[in-house]
């Protein structure tokens, strides 16, 4: 499979996660449970193409960087290079700086994906990439 369209997708959701935290034009309550948890409900909200309820995922940073229609947008144009989703194969969390990031291993008809989202301290998403798992 040809790889390049992920480059794409990938420069499209790079945002520079530091100081996503601290925003001081949107105030947004920290998201509350386990950031597996989390990722998976994510996720779940892109498979069910409840892109607004994703979207809320985001911290201030990502919100501005990016309009509510957006991720939906990258899901469908990831959907058209890829086919449909499948399943969550797996899923492992790091810790890198500040950060915890969460790839979950993603199954669609044509690929496996890897989706990693970056969580700032108020479990609020701050970076997001989709690309090949390897």
């Amino acid at each position: 499979m040809k790889k390049m369209p992920f480059l794409i997708i990938l420069l499209f959701f790079v945002i520079v996660v530091a100081g996503c935290s601290g925003s001081e034009e949107v105030e947004l309550e920290p998201l509350e449970g386990d950031i597996s948890d989390l990722a998976e409900e994510f996720v779940a909200h892109l498979v069910d193409g409840q892109f607004d309820s994703a979207y809320a995922f985001f911290c201030a940073e990502m919100r501005g960087a990016m309009s509510e229609r957006e991720p939906g947008g990258t899901w469908q144009q990831l959907l058209r290079q890829v086919g449909s989703y499948k399943e969550s194969v797996e899923q492992h969390t790091e810790r890198v700086e500040e950060y915890d990031v969460v790839i979950l291993t993603a199954a669609f008809e044509k690929d496996l994906i890897n989706i990693r989202m970056v969580f700032n301290e108020d479990r609020r998403i701050s970076g997001l990439w989709f690309d090949p798992a390897e």
